[in-house]
């Protein structure tokens, strides 16, 4: 379906951003920076479908690619220099190849050559469900016989008379005047919308029905609806009063809106994974999800409540009937523990998907069929949705889905929180690897020499095949995992990407990522110089003193064992902050915003402390009696510590500092020597002109 994205931002040599770099990796081509002395060139598995469109009183050279962007490099002489503008478009689905491509054309040189702009467009396919086009933009224009013009010019203050107005120092005030409203608020409006009309026209021309827009939720007026206040009579009066009735049909609108967008973002993590895990065979990929059964499971509380939900659907539904162990169900009511009732409800989830499965489906699976616990639950949630027993047909389908679900479930419980997945597959490579050690001491086998192993017998051929099975299936984890916060990081720094991800330990690649999800926004170079003493705040005064007011709550609620008390705080937070306390809630996250709140003052810092603590005793490590599953469990500050965020930012970022600070010194020498050698020149051009003796 085609939906509307439009983001514009800035090629900055203050940023450290290189054009001719930006072009190569948008365009797929090999071009050759004259400035820095170095080829740049990004492979792409699907070849970008890169042209450029000039103004007719642009010359001819602009057309070539790497040329064009070398004599930016050149005329914008600035150490800030703004090099170029940048532009993400979504395309729509709908439309052909060909459709799509005159499309950006048009768009292009009614928005951007016919202001005088060269643009230099990229239309990617690397994903057919995900077509888009990229378009860098001159931010300077040309002079009508083809030289570059002046990107601003001084413009004298006059009085109401006109006549010239002075400072206090005796100079004529006067002000900088950009001779084109390329960066105005009002022109980049103006494109947003051009691109919808455009977009909309093509659209209906090629008889589709479907339009995007420009304009916010809220201005369309489908964001989420809020409820009104329903009062005790109405409430008294049940589904009789028109208020209750209001509610009730705007929670189901909302609910909708909620499984769009959770849809979405399951979308986004199986292309994040399948990205990663392309050139893994399928017997890895199986062997992948075993070994992150292994892992512990971050649990917040929606984690916990979405198991009670999804036990008390099953009760509801005619399907169970009789079936459904209520007194189980019940008894979990009176459990404290939320590790222990997160266990005793997966149990009961497991327990009640065979019983369901065996009374409805046990003839109806071939005998080759062997179904995960995963398998079993999805099928039952199926049936229990459609309020049917699915015929041959749907089952067939809904056990291939299963089976393609569990997987990329399971690679989401790695990324989830992949520090943690990292060192504990670290720790497991370790132990994997001493054990491997000891057999081939033990049995004398070297590998080179297939005479050492072929001399054992079956049981010991055994145990040293699945010690080695073991060792290479955990290098295979941990490369997933670094594949995954290297995309990551060449997703927010493509430019300088190779050298950080050479750089940069796995712990800092965390929180820059975490900031990157925290703030919404890559941190520009002028907040990470001031990372430490001022550090970017994402929640006002107001937002922090709802927090701690809440979880200060909490924890009195704890003392006075008051479970329903701590539940409401809880229910409270997580409408305020759905991000932090919600079902996609990520402990890098919890992390940061713990953090944060801890920086405010020293009485804010022990309400966080105070909360983390009681969590961590809730979701203790301690064996329960009777728990039916090996899965363990635990919160954000088992493995992470809040900090002063200054300080926690500025050591996550401090090799992409020190890498951006490196290229700063660089471009500072080469203007330096480029300074030298033209008062060089200018003095020789002197002496042979006479003028100097």
């Amino acid at each position: 379906m085609a939906i509307y994205h439009f983001s514009c931002g800035n090629i900055s040599r203050g940023e450290g951003q290189s054009a001719t770099a930006a072009a190569a990796y948008r365009s797929g081509e090999s071009l050759y920076s004259e400035r820095y002395g170095k080829t740049n060139y990004y492979e792409r598995e699907v070849k970008p479908d890169a042209f450029i469109l000039k103004p007719e009183n642009a010359p001819d050279w602009v057309l070539d690619r790497e040329r064009l962007w070398n004599e930016v490099e050149k005329v914008e002489k600035a150490k800030n220099a703004r090099l170029a503008k940048h532009f993400d478009i979504a395309l729509p689905i709908e439309l052909s190849h060909d459709q799509q491509r005159e499309l950006v054309i048009d768009f292009c040189k009614e928005n951007f050559c016919d202001l005088g702009m060269v643009a230099d467009v990229a239309i990617h396919r690397d994903d057919e469900n995900n077509p888009h086009f990229h378009v860098m933009t001159t931010t300077r224009p040309f002079n009508d016989d083809g030289t570059w013009a002046s990107k601003s010019k001084k413009e004298y203050i006059l009085d109401k008379d006109g006549n010239f107005t002075y400072t206090k120092s005796g100079h004529k005030r006067s002000r900088k005047v950009e001779p084109v409203d390329w960066n105005s608020k009002e022109r980049l409006m103006s494109w947003r919308k051009s691109w919808a009309d455009k977009a909309n026209e093509f659209l209906s021309k090629n008889g589709h029905e479907i339009r995007i827009s420009e304009k916010s939720n809220e201005e369309l007026g489908i964001d989420r609806k809020p409820t009104i206040h329903e009062g005790y009579k109405a409430r008294k009066m049940g589904e009789k009063s028109e208020r209750v009735q209001y509610n009730k049909n705007v929670k189901e609108y909302n609910d909708n809106l909620i499984k769009i967008s959770e849809y979405k973002k399951e979308i986004k993590q199986v292309k994040e994974i399948e990205k990663i895990t392309r050139n893994f065979s399928p017997k890895e990929k199986k062997q992948l999800a075993i070994l992150s059964k292994e892992l512990k499971t971050f649990v917040n509380f929606d984690f916990v409540q979405k198991k009670e939900k999804q036990l008390a659907h099953w009760e509801r539904s005619e399907l169970f009937k009789s079936q459904f162990g209520l007194e189980n169900k019940e008894n979990l009511s009176k459990i404290n523990n939320q590790k222990e009732l997160v266990s005793k409800a997966e149990s009961l989830l497991k327990k009640e998907a065979d019983r369901f499965i065996n009374s409805h489906y046990k003839d109806a699976i071939p005998n080759d069929v062997k179904l995960s616990d995963y398998q079993k639950q999805y099928i039952t949630d199926l049936s229990v949705k459609r309020n049917k027993i699915l015929d041959q047909n749907e089952l067939k389908e809904a056990i291939f889905d299963s089976e393609n679900k569990e997987f990329y479930s399971s690679i989401n419980k790695i990324t989830r929180d992949s520090f943690t997945s990292y060192s504990n597959f670290k720790k497991t490579l370790e132990r994997n690897e001493k054990m491997l050690e000891k057999l081939v001491r033990e049995y004398d086998v070297d590998f080179k020499n297939p005479k050492t192993i072929e001399k054992l017998d079956a049981e010991d051929l055994n145990k040293l095949k699945t010690a080695t099975i073991r060792v290479n299936n955990t290098k295979n984890a941990l490369k997933f995992i670094e594949g995954y916060y290297e995309s990551k990081i060449e997703e927010l720094y493509p430019e300088h990407a190779k050298e950080l991800n050479e750089k940069m330990p796995i712990h800092e690649k965390e929180i820059v990522i975490a900031s990157h999800e925290y703030y919404g926004r890559v941190l520009q170079k002028d907040e990470l110089m001031r990372l430490k003493d001022n550090p970017p705040i994402k929640y006002s005064d107001e937002d922090k003193s709802y927090a701690i007011l809440k979880l200060k709550g909490y924890g009195l609620n704890h003392e006075n064992k008051n479970k329903l008390g701590k539940s409401e705080c809880i229910e409270e937070l997580k409408g305020k902050f759905p991000e932090i306390f919600g079902a996609y809630a990520k402990p890098g996250m919890e992390q940061l915003f713990f953090s944060e709140l801890s920086s405010v003052s020293k009485e804010y810092k022990e309400i966080v402390d105070k909360y983390l603590a009681i969590t961590r005793s809730e979701y203790s490590e301690s064996t329960i009696k009777d728990d039916l599953t090996n899965e363990d469990y635990y919160v954000m500050s088992n493995n992470r510590k809040t900090a002063n965020i200054g300080g926690l930012l500025a050591g996550g970022f401090s090799t992409i500092n020190k890498t951006l600070n490196e290229l700063d010194y660089a471009e500072r020498d080469k203007i330096n020597e480029m300074n030298r050698l033209q008062a060089k020149a200018a003095r020789r051009n002197r002496r042979n002109s006479g003028l100097e003796r």
